[in-house]
């Protein structure tokens, strides 16, 4: 190996030497955490650490998909109703309160106060909008969305918990048997209906995943279970908010979804082509003249030309007349009237009508009498033609 081979190595070395140095002098190696956020079944279930917590404390929970599900449910059972809850269906809404009154357990979520809310409107509580300052609104941007810590309490004896519960929205209710007091009102209701019993709350997400956790949000969970909760059947309703659009067809409308079945396969039937062999094209022929003349007075007709088709014929018949007798166009029109009804034997009318011109708009039996008219002009004009003719031919 040669000198200068050897000092090209040694200064290749040196600049991956430095870089190496450069690299470590500049960065390190460290770890950093990144929230990705809830996976699987927890990212499409809300509420399914509270799930779990409840069936830690031995009771078995069960996720309600349907709002049909709603219309058979356990006797003695504990039933969670969000928000959003738009697809219970009237029927399903009545076998609820029916089961609530032969002594169910209902937690259920008030709906904002601008929106309809058919299920605390049964319970006979009311809700309103409050302002920061605590005054009524009914504008939803003045609203005052922010949540506060309350010490919530469901019974006697039961000890005062800390849970997060929004301060804008109050309810009310003349025969609540309990209050959670919030900052402007109640922000929770506890209510007797029939044999069972129910607590409203303004907001359940202290009952999610995110939230379960915080304050004593896990021991205001339990004091709604009985004592012994072993074998306690707990009831979600997971999903309130996606409507089906085909259960809502079938229970509202199935009489014109089935008028339109019934129209569409009629219409089908008559559009569809009919089997058997294809018919062979007719054949191509030349029009006559004849044909073509047919077929743009008929054009004419359909389309209000029959004033023009009239005056044609008018002028073809004075232009043959002319033609015939050259001494016909020297007179005056009663001269020339006299004249013609002499020549073609024609009746005052029929002269008349020759020499005027057509109204704008005609009946079908006055264009017909008017072209008889003219037709008949024509052949007796044909006749004084051909009449010296045949006389030259017998003597």
């Amino acid at each position: 190996m040669s000198l200068r081979q050897i000092l090209v190595w040694l200064l290749m070395l040196a600049v991956a030497v430095s870089g190496i140095a450069w690299w470590y002098a500049n960065f390190e190696q460290r770890t950093e955490k990144e929230r990705f956020g809830l996976q699987g079944r927890a990212g499409s279930d809300p509420w399914l650490a509270a799930g779990r917590l409840l069936e830690r404390a031995g009771a078995r929970v069960q996720e309600l998909k349907s709002p049909s599900a709603l219309e058979a449910l356990p006797k003695g059972a504990m039933l969670i109703l969000p928000g959003n809850r738009h697809a219970i269906t009237p029927a399903a809404r009545a076998a609820m309160f029916q089961w609530l009154e032969d002594g169910g357990v209902l937690i259920v979520e008030a709906e904002e106060a601008q929106q309809p809310d058919p299920v605390l409107d049964t319970l006979g509580v009311q809700r309103s909008m409050r302002d920061k300052d605590g005054n009524i609104t009914v504008q939803p941007r003045r609203f005052d969305d922010r949540k506060s810590t309350r010490k919530a309490i469901l019974a006697d004896g039961t000890q005062p918990l800390a849970v997060q519960l929004r301060r804008g929205l109050v309810l009310e209710a003349a025969h609540a048997q309990r209050e959670i007091a919030g900052d402007f009102g109640a922000a929770g209701l506890t209510l007797d209906y029939g044999n069972g019993e129910v607590i409203v709350l303004n907001d359940l997400e202290w009952l999610s995943n995110h939230h379960i956790r915080d304050f004593q949000h896990p021991e205001f969970l339990w004091q709604m279970l009985p004592p012994d909760p072993a074998g306690f059947q707990v009831l979600v309703f997971n999903s309130p908010q996606k409507l089906s659009l085909t259960l809502w067809l079938r229970e509202h409308a199935w009489t014109a979804v089935f008028g339109i079945a019934i129209g569409l396969v009629l219409w089908f039937w008559y559009k569809a082509p009919r089997f058997g062999p294809v018919a062979a094209d007719p054949p191509r022929t030349r029009r006559r003249l004849l044909d073509h003349l047919r077929a743009s007075g008929r054009f004419l007709w359909a389309n209000g030309g029959a004033h023009r088709l009239l005056e044609s014929a008018r002028e073809s018949a004075l232009r043959q007349l002319a033609h015939a007798h050259p001494d016909f166009s020297a007179g005056s029109s009663p001269l020339r009237e006299a004249r013609v009804a002499e020549l073609l034997g024609l009746d005052a009318g029929s002269t008349h009508a020759l020499f005027t011109k057509s109204p704008a708009t005609l009946r079908t039996f006055e264009f017909m009498h008017a072209v008889r008219i003219y037709q008949s002009v024509q052949e007796k004009l044909s006749l004084q033609r051909t009449a010296p003719r045949a006389n030259k031919r017998n003597p």
